[in-house]
């Protein structure tokens, strides 16, 4: 297991005493990238998420529980793009607004006319993020910017950890076939050489057509495609049906994680647990 394989850096991980009371209030659209703001910002920071577990961050509407959060925050944290750079409209003028994808533009994946914004997913990318998030917080609180130097350097080495370990595990998986239910694995399949044929997917805002189903219902027959990737909160009646038409496996992971999700509630547990079921597939 991952807690097993990092459990000699649990020393390196702990999270120094912060030099000050003050706590930096951070809202960010999900989950992964809070978890990110705590292992950077640790006791000096409260991170929260306005985007609940199990909901579809492309199709969720603003709470009022959420828009309290965005308004006493000190930071934003956004993905960018499509994905959630709605929620700034009406607080770019009055708040720390920051979209992570503006830091690794060398590192996305185009999908469409913009960008694919799971790019958390690959642990790699998690460090520049990483990064982002600490610069941010040493500019909110610059007389404690080594205390978060620090534990982004700690949290890059348990990174580089991570990744040693994903290839391992994932080492006779490379060039694994797969259709996706949502294109939310392309990072992590580009990472560590899985083939990612097909999306049925293409877009959150728009359902696939009858022709798009056909045509990869044909690619996964004439190829001998045996794996099609969902999530919790996709459409799995559709993953099911092209299932059945095809006989190829649905493997649902969960991209997002959270606080309260058994084995997926930091960063590193919620990468460990998706790659230990991709690991598992014949």
């Amino acid at each position: 297991m991952l807690s097993v394989i990092l459990g000699s850096l649990l020393a390196l991980s702990q999270i120094q005493v912060h030099s000050d009371s003050k706590t930096i209030h951070v809202a960010t659209s999900i989950f992964p990238i809070a978890a990110i703001v705590e292992e950077i910002g640790g006791s000096s920071v409260e991170a929260v998420a306005f985007i609940p577990p199990g909901a579809d961050p492309h199709r969720f509407d603003l709470t009022p529980s959420a828009a309290a959060n965005l308004s006493k925050a000190d930071l934003i944290l956004l993905i960018g793009g499509d994905f959630d750079s709605w929620i700034a409209r009406g607080y770019a003028q009055t708040k720390h607004v920051v979209e992570i994808y503006r830091s690794i533009e060398d590192s996305l994946i185009s999908l469409g006319s913009s960008f694919n914004p799971h790019f958390w997913l690959d642990p790699l990318i998690a460090k520049p993020i990483a990064s982002e998030i600490a610069g941010n917080l040493a500019s909110l609180d610059p007389e404690n910017s080594g205390f978060y130097t620090r534990n982004l350097e700690k949290f890059c080495s348990r990174i580089d950890s991570l990744d040693a370990w994903i290839r391992s595990k994932l080492n006779s998986k490379k060039g694994k076939a797969f259709i996706s239910l949502h294109p939310s694995w392309s990072y992590l399949a580009r990472r560590y050489n899985l083939n990612e044929v097909e999306t049925l997917e293409r877009s959150p805002e728009q359902e696939p057509s009858v022709k798009h189903i056909k045509e990869v219902i044909k690619k996964i027959k004439k190829m001998g495609i045996d794996l099609i990737i969902g999530e919790e909160f996709s459409n799995l009646s559709l993953a099911n049906s092209v299932s059945q038409a095809t006989g190829a496996r649905v493997l649902i992971l969960d991209p997002i994680g959270g606080k309260n999700k058994e084995g997926r509630s930091n960063y590193f547990d919620l990468i460990g647990y998706n790659v230990e079921r991709i690991a598992e597939i014949p």
